[in-house]
Order: structure tokens, then C-alpha cells, then sequence
């Protein structure tokens, strides 16, 4: 499929390009040179004095105001159902873990899909959306996590805690076995066993990792 190349859409992929933050999507708006454009179009369009190519020109303008309204309607989604995490803080999250998920201790750039910031307590719980309430993980131990707060001890059966980044060491909970992470607290076990962080294909992928000094 051939990329759109008319000024309009350049300059809307440009924008894209930029990793804009929420706030300058709700506030975007065409360059002034595009917008003189379309006023001329638009009176042209008025006293019927458009050329075939202006026409098509207009259309493809028409076309373009809709994909920004969807976007900005799914923005304005978006701040709804989730809180909003501005950039500073993210990076300073990411920085703080050095790149790697603080549960399983996979890089981000050996992912797929990028690591997540995540909220230990989960918002429903009350979690606020602070540093010390945030942790850098994958999207794996994530989806396994959920919102939970406490689990079962496979060995004592007793209800509890998980593993909390902000507050516990992972190397005071955790130990390898190999490739294998073996809970070495009550805290530990719950994670290990919610978390499924001994599946084969994470195991195996483990002992890639560990054999290229990937894994710490």
C-alpha cells in the first residue's frame, strides 16, 4: 500500500512521530499554512469554483478531521478509564529499575512488547499514582499480577503479601536454581506460583538469558 504523501497528512504523521503527550492531542491543531488552505478551499468550494483536484484536495482534508476527532475522542477515553502518567515520572520509574521488569528481571529490550509501568496497589485498592507506589515490569508478570494484593502460600496455605518492589529486596525473597526462580520467603512462593514465572518457555528463555549475562 503506497504512504500518503499530501502536506496535510505529512504533517499530521509528524505530529504522531513526535510522541505527543494527551494534552497536546486535545490541543492539536492544523499549522497555519494548512488552515489558510482549507479557508480558501472552502470559500472556493462555496461559489462552486473548485477544480477537480481541489475537489479531491477538500475530501482528503475531510478525511483527516475525523481520524484527529477519533483521536481526540479517544483520548479524552483514555483519561477516563486510566490515570494518567506523565512522562517524568515514567522515565524515572524505567531509570530506577535499569531497564528490567522488577518481578521476573527481564530487560525491556529483550521484550516484544514494551515493559509497563505498573501500580503495586492497585487503584481500586486505593493505590495512588506516585514512586513509590509504581514499579516497571512486563507485561507477562503483569496480566498474572492483575490487582491482587495477598495470594495463598503454596506451602503453609496461609494468605500472603506479594512481593512489593518499593518496599522488599528482590535477592532477600529470591534465588536461582539454574534457570529456575525459587521463592525463598512465603512472600516469594505466592509470587513465583502467581506470577507462573517457572512456565517452561520462561525457564528456557531464563537460561538463554543467563548464558549471555542478561539476567541479574
Amino acid at each position: 500500500m503506497a504512504i500518503v504523501e499530501s502536506p496535510v497528512y505529512r504533517e499530521v504523521y509528524y505530529f504522531l512521530a513526535s510522541a505527543p503527550s494527551r494534552e497536546q492531542i486535545l490541543a492539536y491543531r492544523p499549522s497555519a499554512i494548512t488552515q489558510e488552505r482549507v479557508d480558501y478551499l472552502l470559500v472556493s468550494s462555496k461559489n462552486g469554483q473548485l477544480s477537480a483536484e481541489e475537489e479531491a484536495e477538500l475530501d482528503e482534508f475531510e478525511q483527516v478531521e475525523h481520524f484527529v476527532r477519533m483521536l481526540k475522542l479517544h483520548t479524552r477515553q483514555l483519561q477516563k478509564t486510566m490515570t494518567y502518567i506523565p512522562a517524568e515520572l515514567r522515565h524515572l520509574v524505567r531509570e530506577r529499575a535499569q531497564g528490567r521488569c522488577e518481578y521476573c528481571r527481564v530487560l525491556d529490550d529483550d521484550g516484544f512488547r514494551a515493559h509497563e509501568i505498573d501500580h503495586i496497589e492497585a487503584e481500586k485498592h486505593g493505590g495512588m499514582t506516585t514512586e513509590d507506589n509504581l514499579c516497571f515490569c512486563c507485561w507477562i508478570c503483569n496480566r498474572h499480577k492483575g490487582t491482587d494484593l495477598t495470594s495463598r502460600d503454596p506451602q503453609t496455605g496461609e494468605i500472603t503479601p506479594l512481593f512489593n518492589p518499593r518496599k522488599d529486596m528482590w535477592s532477600d525473597h529470591f534465588r536461582l536454581n539454574g534457570a529456575q526462580i525459587e521463592g525463598i520467603t512465603s512472600i516469594r512462593r505466592v509470587k513465583v506460583r502467581l506470577l507462573q514465572m517457572n512456565k517452561p518457555a520462561r525457564v528456557r528463555e531464563r537460561e538463554i538469558l543467563i548464558s549471555l549475562n542478561r539476567f541479574s
